[in-house]
């Protein structure tokens, strides 16, 4: 991993290593893959549930991405995707699909179960403790389409070419109404 993690960084490329439900990497790997700058801005985790909030914000803080894929976290028992958990911390999840065969290809679907899933979450512990209303506050849909485009964008280290409307990126354009039924 080690040699494949200062590959990617001498490259400039995106190493991308799902890191799911199984047995947890013991902690002193992740402080030497730290420790030797391994981890940074061309390391994307995908999945990522079970690692600890201490962790997840040392790699929040050295650049580290994170791709979801709501769908086959919640139905493979990986845990809840880590939506809120990013978010407090100020990051942003990308959004994937992970398992074709077995989920929905539509990237939007990804976005709806994210969101929805979030929002219960963030409902439940409103209800328990009516205070956290004002920390927590309600996601915008908006914030999930960006979870499509330029947080994917940033998780593949193409910003700078793709993932927004903006002067002189590629894009491809696509018109959602946003009253459709399946929205």
């Amino acid at each position: 991993a080690e040699a494949d993690l200062a590959l990617a960084r001498e490259f400039g490329l995106v190493a991308s290593m799902h890191h799911s439900s199984g047995p947890q990497c013991p902690s002193e790997v992740w402080r030497s893959l730290i420790e030797k700058d391994l981890m940074g801005p061309w390391v994307n985790l995908v999945h990522a549930n079970t690692i600890d909030d201490n962790l997840l914000a040392r790699l929040v803080d050295r650049g580290v991405t994170f791709t979801m894929t709501p769908e086959v976290e919640l139905n493979d028992g990986h845990g809840h995707p880590i939506t809120g958990r990013l978010r407090a911390l100020g990051a942003v999840p990308a959004l994937g699909i992970d398992i074709e065969t077995g989920t929905s290809p539509e990237l939007t679907i990804a976005a709806r179960m994210a969101l929805a899933h979030q929002r219960g979450l963030d409902f439940a512990a409103i209800q328990a403790d009516n205070s956290l209303v004002e920390r927590i506050g309600r996601i915008a849909r908006i914030e999930a389409l960006g979870w499509l485009t330029s947080a994917g964008a940033a998780a593949l280290g193409l910003s700078d070419r793709i993932g927004a409307l903006e002067l002189g990126l590629q894009a491809d354009h696509a018109i959602i109404d946003p009253r459709a039924i399946n929205l």
